[in-house]
């Protein structure tokens, strides 16, 4: 459960590594949801999603793996008539949209919102190549992976995204060691969407990003809010330094 002020997001996720011939399936359901009287009112666009899916990780050998799945999205975008950015090529159209009212507690005064539902289905299909010596806190092998995820006809919007991570750990002395970490996020709609739907853009920060906030980005809205983009590319350089061996496994 991750939550505050203007973002909320509810997260479950079951691991079976040994089902299907030591194939590995995971459940994701995801439901996200955000304060949608309040962004309206800030940044003009809110959304909730729900979304549910099953990956499987199917090893070719010791260190590859592919990986196959798929899941369903159901989102709920709002969006005021002031709004620049929520453009109907971004997803705001190809269904019907109809308007209602939103009251607020804080100003009492009524907003025209736009709103519109989306139901989508994507496929995944991916590679992976891991040859560390732990998954968590890992100081010697390496990581790449590579995904992509489409949606599939009868979706309300059609667009791709695609992902390519490399993370490598070098020694340099003893149990001192160098990480290097580069990952490309890029995603782009086909046939007759124009733009990716905004949900899906990308934005930069986090604890697997950079130290900042989880939501950083150049492209604003006009009240300056980072509006996020369809391509993020991020590089990470850090020198990991001895534990004590109680805490080695567990600490960083």
């Amino acid at each position: 459960m991750n939550g505050g002020a203007f973002s909320k997001v509810y997260s479950l996720q079951h691991t079976d590594p040994y089902r299907v011939s030591m194939a590995c399936r995971e459940r994701n359901p995801l439901l996200s949801r955000r304060d949608a009287v309040r962004l309206v009112l800030v940044s003009n666009f809110s959304s909730k999603t729900v979304s549910g899916g099953v990956t499987w990780d199917y090893p070719i050998s010791e260190y590859q793996y592919l990986r196959v799945g798929g899941s369903i999205d159901s989102s709920q975008l709002l969006t005021n008539r002031r709004a620049a950015r929520c453009k109907p090529s971004s997803g705001c159209s190809r269904t019907a949209i109809r308007t209602s009212a939103l009251r607020t507690t804080n100003e009492q005064q009524r907003v025209r919102v736009l709103r519109n539902q989306l139901q989508n289905v994507r496929g995944l299909v991916g590679w992976g190549w891991d040859t560390r010596n732990r998954t968590l806190f890992a100081d010697r092998g390496m990581r790449q992976t590579v995904s992509l995820s489409s949606t599939i006809p009868g979706s309300n919007v059609k667009y791709w995204v695609g992902k390519l991570q490399l993370l490598q750990y070098v020694p340099i002395y003893g149990p001192v060691a160098y990480s290097f970490s580069f990952t490309v996020d890029y995603g782009a709609p086909f046939g007759g969407t124009t733009a990716l739907p905004p949900y899906r853009n990308y934005f930069g920060g986090g604890p697997d990003d950079v130290l900042a906030s989880g939501r950083a980005g150049w492209v604003q809205d006009q009240f300056g809010n980072p509006y996020g983009g369809n391509m993020k590319v991020v590089n990470r350089n850090e020198i990991i330094l001895p534990m004590p061996a109680k805490w080695r496994s567990t600490a960083r």
